[in-house]
């Protein structure tokens, strides 16, 4: 039951997607027990069919890639910060992975920020007023003024910070370093500290891979 609920929690659009196309190309093309490849209609059934098993386990591995990675966060986070509750931690790298697959960003890059910003405490508040992991202090990303009653939600923290970070690497043309050295008002031992996180994760992803095979 537990396993269910956690993959429902999280997956539950691709999920639906997946049995939505599954029912559609069943109703369309038959049962799979009710082909007969023997002529050319049943061939070409036969084919699409094949084509939505191809589709069906390429989404599964990715949920299970999802999963994967969630995990590898979730250990990284609390190897670095040992103190930091399971359930925070988890959290975080939900909002990662999801943050990083719909803006393009590196995961390492959250890590990076998260860390060097807040030692990923979304409770963290600077002397100037910068606020959770990523240390928000912006007014306002592109047309969207930021709501700081919200600031220390992890999930809006993680959406700015992919939106500000992103508004950096525009002006900075593509250039990660720089937009890194824009984030943070131009300090180049900031960005030289993301960037060692941002290898730290890759070895540990690395050795975390070796340890489970």
């Amino acid at each position: 039951m537990e396993w269910y609920k956690f993959r429902s929690t999280e997956y539950d659009i691709k999920v639906v997607v997946l049995v939505m196309l599954v029912y559609i190309f069943g109703v369309l093309f038959g049962e799979y027990t009710n082909i007969d490849t023997s002529d050319n209609l049943g061939v070409a059934n036969a084919s699409i069919i094949n084509k939505v098993d191809e589709v069906y386990d390429t989404a599964i591995k990715e949920i299970e890639d999802d999963i994967l990675e969630k995990d590898i966060i979730v250990s990284f986070i609390m190897d670095k910060r040992k103190e930091c509750p399971k359930e925070i931690a988890e959290v975080i790298a939900n909002e990662i992975v999801d943050n990083s697959a719909l803006h393009y960003l590196p995961i390492g890059l959250y890590l990076g920020i998260g860390w060097v910003e807040s030692r990923y405490n979304p409770m963290a508040v600077s002397n100037k007023r910068a606020r959770g992991i990523y240390q928000i202090m912006d007014k306002s990303c592109g047309e969207m003024e930021i709501d700081h009653s919200r600031i220390h939600d992890i999930k809006y923290n993680t959406e700015i910070c992919s939106c500000i970070f992103n508004s950096k690497l525009d002006i900075a043309n593509g250039d990660l370093l720089k937009a890194l050295y824009w984030y943070v008002g131009k300090k180049d031992s900031y960005a030289n500290d993301v960037l060692k996180v941002m290898g730290e994760y890759i070895l540990y992803k690395r050795g975390y891979n070796v340890n489970k095979t």
